[in-house]
């Protein structure tokens, strides 16, 4: 089994929104963390096209853009705080989009690792957005359970998954 060092040095692609999109969009600062000096150098690009405000469609189409999709070594996903509003969709149709994310970049690079990461609390921000606050946790919580394995529709072709950053905020 490979280290996670090991194939993050083999180059990558980060999808996701505000949460894990970089300021402005690029590249180094994510490249800072996961790099030592010397591993730059020798390192495959690490590439964000997490965007402010992206939904799970959007995220689909920059993915389907990127002409180094079929190449990388990882995708991270951290994706889905812009489809909590209960007013614009079901639960199940935010799920079945992550789910059809998933199923695309596996397609489309059958030996890349997917890395799913559950999203980060907001419920303080749905009330001042007009959401219901209570139908949006739900869904946070229904989604995050999906990304984790539970529930009753979890997300398929994960690699690994992580919730540790959701608790610790």
């Amino acid at each position: 089994m490979q280290s996670i060092a090991t194939v993050f040095r083999r180059g990558g692609i980060i999808i996701g929104d505000s949460t894990t999109a970089v300021y402005p969009p690029g590249v180094d600062d994510i490249a800072d963390i996961i790099y030592t000096e010397a591993d730059r150098f020798k390192a495959q690009p690490i590439q964000s096209i997490a965007f402010p405000g992206a939904t799970i469609a959007q995220q689909k189409t920059y993915w389907l853009a990127n002409t180094q999709r079929s190449s990388v070594a990882w995708v991270t996903v951290q994706i889905g705080l812009n489809e909590m509003n209960p007013a614009v969709s079901t639960t199940a149709a935010v799920i079945a989009a992550y789910q059809d994310l998933i199923d695309t970049i596996r397609a489309d690079n059958a030996t890349c690792k997917i890395y799913g990461l559950t999203m980060t609390p907001a419920y303080e921000d749905w009330a001042p957005a007009a959401w219901d606050p209570t139908l949006a946790h739900a869904r946070w919580v229904a989604l995050n359970d999906a990304i984790m394995g539970r529930g009753s529709s979890p997300i398929t072709g994960l690699n690994r998954v992580s919730e540790v950053h959701t608790f610790s905020m």
